[in-house]
């Protein structure tokens, strides 16, 4: 929908209006909203832009409407705003101050001012709070005494360089800040060098039920201690942001990514004991991966770990244990379950981190140029059940398959130099589904339906998609959609 019906305003009793999208003409106004006294719930209003001044925002009479939980104010179209622009917009968001009943979601987004409302502080009752896309903003309201607030995002506002002490709100006797804040982003803040607290407060009196935290993209940030209470569950850090593994022992996810000067990962992340998740991305001089510390946390809880764009990355280390039983090696019980690698342009080999992985179900692996996989790289991923190779020029064959008795999905793509699929294929009976997509001319004539030399290996798959032209003799609509977003 691109603009409202004309006279929303004379349907005085309506109650749910979810978006209220503003226009320039008469009866598409913002004014339209000036009776609509019972609307409750969320309420979205999208192109403030349109907004002539200020008495026309004030006309919107949002203060009047006491049952609204929620509410959303949207900007567009506002890259490159100038100053008179900036100024408008300050004005007509002075005056579309809500109801103080306001006690779900307040967001902003794309607003070109340089300055937020001064009636932010009075909605204490709300429980999450996103500034997004503020570009201009150059200071924060003072949100830290907030009693219920439990979801804080402030993301993309390049103007800020510092949070001030006053962002807590004011601190006296035995008040925590942020009481009741479980979830804190602070995103792609280029400009954000210090966040400043008062010296007065007590490590113990901040952020008290934090338990996730991102601070992704703000390089100049130095990151206060207080920041990082013990009790964290999720953390994302980049940049110049650093933590200490011995205080974060009950973390269960971490990322790390745009750390531009990191060369390695220290063996002390093994220490991370209940982490069950780990990304590491875009780090450019990463050289190498703690070899002990994977170990420790593949052979613990980890289940779940992504590297990106890591373009100095030239091999794996080893993941899992052996163990010793009596007279026998034994594969350990090994946590990971899925494993992707993505964009590593200068991995040659990963031979060695896959071979303990025996509880591996999903592996994904792409764009990585230099990567040649050997014959026997699979033979210990006997859990297998998801393999995805794609964007691998030097991908000529595929290691020995015939250990996947669980494998139940197999793609191929844009693997130009594949020429043949790998032996056994016809043996994999729980494989339902196949992709091969411009791969290397060869191989789709071996794979032709009927004809090609390899379609016996392959005609027992239910679902079997090649270049761009499915095709399966059960083949519905729905299981085509359903096999190609898998």
């Amino acid at each position: 929908m691109s603009k409202m019906p004309i006279k929303m305003g004379e349907m005085i009793g309506l109650r749910t209006l979810s978006k209220f999208i503003v226009g320039e003409k008469k009866g598409e106004k913002i004014n339209e909203l000036k009776e609509l006294k019972h609307l409750s719930g969320e309420l979205e209003l999208q192109g403030l832009e349109l907004v002539k001044d200020s008495t026309e925002a004030k006309e919107a009479d949002l203060a009047r409407k006491p049952n609204l939980a929620s509410l959303r104010l949207l900007w567009g179209g506002l890259f490159f705003p100038r100053e008179e622009e900036k100024k408008k917009s300050e004005r007509v968001l002075e005056c579309l101050q809500p109801h103080v009943n306001l006690n779900q979601k307040f967001i902003i987004s794309k607003y070109p001012g340089v300055v937020l409302p001064s009636w932010t502080s009075l909605l204490q009752n709300l429980r999450e709070i996103k500034l997004l896309d503020c570009s201009n903003c150059e200071t924060l309201p003072p949100l830290g005494q907030f009693p219920l607030l439990q979801v804080l995002e402030i993301n993309r506002m390049a103007s800020l360089k510092s949070i001030g002490v006053e962002f807590c709100g004011e601190i006296g006797g035995h008040l925590k800040v942020f009481p009741s804040l479980e979830d804190l982003k602070l995103e792609w803040m280029p400009n954000l060098e210090k966040w400043e607290f008062p010296s007065s407060l007590l490590k113990d009196a901040s952020f008290p039920c934090l338990r996730t935290l991102s601070l992704k993209g703000c390089p100049k940030l130095e990151t206060p201690s207080i920041l990082m209470p013990k009790n964290l569950n999720s953390l994302a850090i980049s940049g110049g942001v650093s933590f200490s593994t011995h205080n974060h022992t009950a973390l269960k996810s971490l990322e790390i990514v745009f750390c531009d000067e990191l060369k390695s990962i220290p063996d002390e992340i093994g220490n991370l004991t209940a982490l069950k998740s780990l990304v590491i991305g875009d780090c450019d001089k990463l050289i190498s991966l703690p070899a002990e510390g994977l170990q420790d946390l593949t052979s613990l809880n980890l289940n779940y770990f992504q590297i990106n764009r890591c373009e100095s990355l030239k091999t794996f280390p080893a993941m899992g244990k052996m163990i010793q039983e009596g007279m026998m090696m034994k594969t350990s019980c090994c946590s990971l379950v899925n494993l992707k690698i993505e964009g590593c342009r200068s991995l040659t080999a990963v031979s060695e981190g896959l071979r303990y992985l025996s509880s591996l179900k999903t592996l994904s692996i792409h764009g990585c140029d230099e990567l040649e996989l050997k014959r026997q790289d699979f033979q210990h991923l006997t859990c297998l059940r998801h393999l995805d190779l794609s964007n691998l020029p030097k991908l000529k064959s595929v290691p020995d398959v015939q250990n996947l008795t669980a494998l139940q999905s197999l793609f191929f793509c844009f693997d130009q130099n594949l020429r043949m699929l790998p032996e056994g294929l016809q043996y994999l009976t729980s494989l339902q589904f196949l992709e091969v997509d411009k791969c290397h001319p060869d191989l789709h004539k071996r794979l032709k339906r009927d004809q090609g030399v390899d379609w016996p290996n392959i005609s027992h798959i239910p679902r079997v998609y090649i270049s761009d032209s499915p095709f399966s003799a059960n083949m519905t609509q729905s299981d085509e959609e359903a096999f190609l977003h898998i």
